[in-house]
């Protein structure tokens, strides 16, 4: 918990206060204009910090700040200034909903006590995240609790599903269910879970149907490396030439006038996929219409 009513949960962690400042000092820092008028600097600008504020209305502005109207914004102004090697997500929890699948690094402040709020932090999965102790305080005279800063890093390990980017409820228990069993549904002994049909394969790779087919295609399948690897960077000289000969064959195999390839590769809820293992998506579009492959996941 990290909020109620618009405010911080707690009168006074000054030992929390003074490592915010000292992180941030000298980044960007982006946050929504809720947390921005509830900040104890009472709605001013953070000193020597780049202050980017988010908000929906196109009118508002606040002196010291700059104004973005998504977080894709927000995150490209940052990057033009100086500190970007860093940039920093300060709330509200929304924004950090948003953020977390685009963050490599999190400071967390975990306070000693139990107390009612209506604004949460993201839950963090031990797949994706490793923690690290960086210093803890007791409650005394600058703070109202004791508390302890953890340092959570990117393991670049994901979960072998995602079900939280199942389009419908039916694949998303489809997908809780691959979770239980532990076996990933692209790898060699996997793909038979729901009897997916298997339409071509080399040494390397093989070419599956997708079970959820986008809108307005006439075909849409999936070109799958047998290892399970989540990134291109992990293929190999002789994967990569028998994923050539594969695109000759889809190419022969499927009388199109065109088709669109596109990788999900890395952090499922940036790609959107349902499955981390690295996979190619290849469709043909259903006629001459404009090229309307949705529907896109929800954002969360």
């Amino acid at each position: 918990m990290i909020g109620v009513n618009n405010a911080l949960p707690w009168n006074k962690l000054k030992t929390d206060m003074r490592r915010f400042q000292k992180i941030t000092t000298g980044h960007p820092v982006i946050y929504g204009s809720s947390t921005f008028l509830a900040s104890p600097q009472n709605g001013r600008a953070l000193p020597n910090r780049t202050n980017i504020v988010l908000t929906r209305d196109t009118d508002k502005a606040y002196e010291g700040c700059i104004m973005a109207h998504s977080l894709a914004e927000a995150i490209r102004t940052a990057e033009k200034h100086e500190g970007n090697d860093e940039i920093f997500i300060i709330g509200g929890s929304h924004i950090f909903e948003q953020a977390l699948p685009l963050a490599n690094r999190i400071y967390l402040t975990e306070v000693d006590t139990e107390l009612q709020g209506d604004a949460y932090f993201p839950e963090l999965d031990q797949i994706r995240w490793k923690a690290e102790d960086e210093g803890a305080f007791d409650a005394d005279e600058d703070n109202q609790y004791a508390g302890k800063f953890v340092r959570y890093t990117r393991t670049g390990e994901y979960p072998i599903v995602e079900p939280y980017n199942a389009r419908t409820e039916e694949f998303k228990k489809y997908l809780n269910e691959i979770i239980d069993e532990g076996k990933c549904p692209f790898c060699p002994g996997g793909a038979t879970h729901r009897n997916q049909e298997m339409i071509y394969q080399n040494d390397h790779w093989w070419v599956i149907n997708t079970l959820q087919p986008l809108a307005n295609t006439l075909h849409h399948f999936m070109i799958v490396p047998f290892r399970h690897i989540v990134t291109m960077d992990e293929l190999t000289a002789a994967e990569w030439e028998g994923f050539s000969k594969m695109l000759t064959w889809a190419n022969g195999q499927f009388k199109a006038n065109g088709l669109a390839y596109y990788w999900r590769q890395g952090e499922p809820m940036v790609t959107g996929a349902s499955v981390s293992h690295l996979h190619v998506q290849a469709i043909a579009p259903a006629g001459l219409v404009q090229v309307n492959f949705g529907p896109y996941p929800k954002e969360k």
